[in-house]
């Protein structure tokens, strides 16, 4: 069963409307926001991958800050970027939000999923919707968290349901993916392997994902700017996964975080996925892509094996 938490939403709501009205947000409002399950998800995902501590005081200065200055500025961060967004619309975002189902898209999104998964989704997962303070779709273990606000879900205000359920596959194939990896994963004793097979696991995850669900990173802006280099670039990006993969069974690099700049907004670790996903399923299929779900060293095997099939001269990851 897939539940959908909407408090967040709510509480953000009240507090960009008294801001909108020139109103400086109670405490007892902001506390209120802070305290929701969305909010406390997203504290969990950013201690996670980042070691960001989101703090309440953190809270209230960014919105004393888009109470200042309500224009969005390209030396904006993350969070007030989407304050900012958020800020902007949430008149016409709050009067339409009803006419989504949510219920129906998720179901949608479900069946999409599954049709590059062993199995159709049927396990629970928590969905978490937020408004304008990370912009993005994010998970973690069996929980997921939603920013309606993000800019390839909404156009002036206006959620396109279509990308919704779009955005809603790709992060509940990420869930089942991580489940399928953490059963193998467990089985592997040796450190380092365990931080290859979370590395290269993430690589994959990704790879699948954006090569077969529609991907955010079709329309204009830094994104997909970014994402259209690193294809430009891709040989020299291959080349830094091989060496990160050499780095860390040398036992140079001894957590996944040190190589978290793969997968920041500079997108080159979702592109290698990308590609070698592609690269596989061109050679080998989509079955043999699939098949490497639970065991993420066999979808080394397959790049590498795919290489030989087109003679490609991307450089082959060699497992130790």
């Amino acid at each position: 069963m897939i539940k959908i938490d909407e408090l967040a939403v709510e509480k953000s709501f009240n507090i960009f409307k008294q801001i909108n009205r020139n109103k400086t947000a109670s405490t007892e409002l902001i506390k209120e926001y802070y305290e929701t399950p969305g909010i406390i998800f997203l504290k969990k995902h950013l201690r996670n991958y980042g070691g960001l501590e989101f703090t309440e005081e953190l809270l209230s200065h960014l919105l004393k800050e888009i109470n200042l200055n309500k224009e969005i500025i390209p030396e904006n961060n993350i969070f007030l970027k989407s304050m900012k967004f958020g800020l902007k619309y949430v008149d016409i975002v709050s009067k339409n939000i009803s006419n989504i189902d949510f219920n129906e898209a998720i179901e949608k999104a479900i069946n999409l999923a599954s049709m590059y998964l062993p199995k159709k989704i049927s396990e629970d997962c928590t969905i978490y919707l937020l408004y304008g303070v990370r912009g993005t779709g994010i998970t973690l273990g069996n929980e997921m968290a939603i920013d309606i606000c993000d800019e390839y879900l909404s156009r002036d205000g206006y959620i396109n349901v279509e990308r919704l359920i779009n955005l809603i596959a790709h992060e509940l194939h990420h869930i089942e993916v991580n489940k399928l990896l953490n059963k193998r994963k467990e089985k592997e004793n040796n450190v380092k392997k365990q931080i290859l097979f979370d590395f290269i696991g993430e690589l994959m995850s990704e790879g699948v994902a954006y090569y077969y669900l529609p991907s955010p990173y079709n329309k204009d802006g830094i994104l997909s700017t970014n994402w259209n280099n690193n294809i430009r670039n891709i040989d020299n990006i291959l080349f830094e996964v091989s060496n990160y993969v050499e780095k860390i069974l040398d036992g140079q690099i001894a957590k996944l975080n040190d190589i978290g700049q793969l997968f920041n907004d500079g997108l080159k670790g979702y592109t290698a996925g990308f590609t070698m996903v592609k690269l596989i399923d061109q050679t080998l299929g989509k079955e043999k892509v699939l098949s490497c779900l639970e065991d993420c060293f066999m979808f080394i095997e397959a790049y590498n094996q795919s290489l030989e099939e087109v003679n490609y001269k991307y450089p082959k990851i060699i497992l130790k």
